[in-house]
């Protein structure tokens, strides 16, 4: 396939996501990214950036003190692997999980009002939002590849995408510094 042709692919895709975008308008397009494994991604990010500090915090760390304690003191084990901790955790998975449903659900009803500058609005944020998403998505995919070859596992494997707008990214992936 000619460089040219690959080209023309890359970027049709994310016309492609930028039309189905603009079809699903802004909320529904962000429901659907959102959902699923992507969803519980979310879920997992938020805990890694906000577990440790909320947990550094007087009454939920003493909280969690008293649970590890009365977990060790039922079974040795269950100190070592601080079920507590774990308790803590899962906890807040759960409770970004409902509190990212939620701001979705408010964000769709917001951008799906029935006013025609909204509606204009909600179209072109949907094919924004879409395209930025198919792009990210793009990103963490080059991010894999460059691990891959990192770990020499493959050799050279960007080579069919030589002289390409894809080889372009892959060179200056920010997701890989």
């Amino acid at each position: 396939m000619s460089e040219t042709m690959i080209n023309i692919v890359f970027i049709g895709s994310f016309v492609l996501a930028a039309a189905i975008g603009g079809f699903l308008g802004f909320g529904k397009s962000l429901k659907v990214a959102t959902h699923g494994i992507v969803g519980a991604i979310i879920s997992v990010a938020l805990c890694v950036l906000f577990g440790g500090g909320l947990m550094a915090a007087n009454p939920i760390n003493g909280l969690i003190d008293r649970l590890n304690e009365y977990f060790a003191n039922l079974w040795g084990f269950l100190g070592v692997i601080r079920l507590g901790t774990i308790i803590y955790f899962i906890c807040l998975f759960l409770i970004f999980q409902v509190l990212r449903i939620i701001i979705v659900n408010i964000i769709k009803q917001v951008t799906e009002a029935d006013l025609k500058a909204v509606k204009i609005l909600n179209k072109v944020g949907g094919a924004l939002f879409l395209a930025t998403f198919a792009f990210f998505f793009c990103m963490i995919i080059l991010a894999g590849v460059w691990f891959i070859e990192g770990q020499g596992w493959v050799e050279n494997p960007m080579a069919i995408f030589k002289g390409t707008f894809i080889e372009v990214l892959y060179i200056n992936n920010p997701l890989v510094g």
